[in-house]
């Protein structure tokens, strides 16, 4: 047995095993999990966004009315960056913590088991454990599931079970955590 696995034979023999995940964070899954983050939780400032676009468009009508192009053209490009910002906002700044962390994401993973008490991540180089009163909110993407715990966001790929699967994950954590689930 591995050493990566061992830990998860450890936490068997104590508890009971519900759920086995393990999630390798590829671009499309971080990316994809920052985006639900980014539109749940900037809702202000994503209307503060478009507000402000709407009013780069009124000035550039005004301006284009009186026929001063530049001007116009100012205001036009300021509201596609404005409306950019309000679909993409997230993209920018979430590419670059990716491209920075890659190296220290897990080559192999992160290796989940879920018991009736707690979820317990476990890489070559760390473990944790997660308690459902931790739990603050969980998104669900096309994807992956995204936990928030005190203030850090952890990612389950719904394809990556191999005890349990996602629909019964769904449900579990539903019942588990009911205020958290979004």
């Amino acid at each position: 047995m591995t050493a990566g696995l061992k830990g998860f034979a450890e936490i068997g023999n104590r508890m009971k095993v519900l759920f086995k995940n393990t999630t390798v964070y590829t671009k499309k899954l971080y990316l994809e999990a920052q985006e639900k983050w980014y539109r749940k939780t900037s809702r202000k400032r994503r209307w503060y966004f478009l507000l402000m676009a709407l009013f780069c468009v009124i000035c550039a009508l005004y301006y284009i009315s009186k026929v001063t192009w530049a001007a116009g053209g100012v205001f036009i490009a300021g509201a596609a960056v404005l409306i950019l910002a309000y679909f993409k906002g997230y993209r920018f700044s979430a590419e670059k913590v990716y491209n920075s962390q890659r190296e220290i994401f897990p080559e192999k993973g992160f290796h989940w088991v879920v018991t009736k008490d707690k979820l317990h991540w476990k890489t070559e180089a760390a473990e944790r454990d997660v308690y459902f009163k931790q739990i603050s909110a969980i998104y669900e993407t096309k994807h992956s599931f995204v936990l928030v715990a005190l203030g850090k966001l952890y990612i389950l790929d719904k394809a990556g079970f191999t005890a349990g699967d996602s629909l019964e994950f769904k449900r579990f954590m539903m019942n588990k955590c009911p205020r958290a689930f979004r």
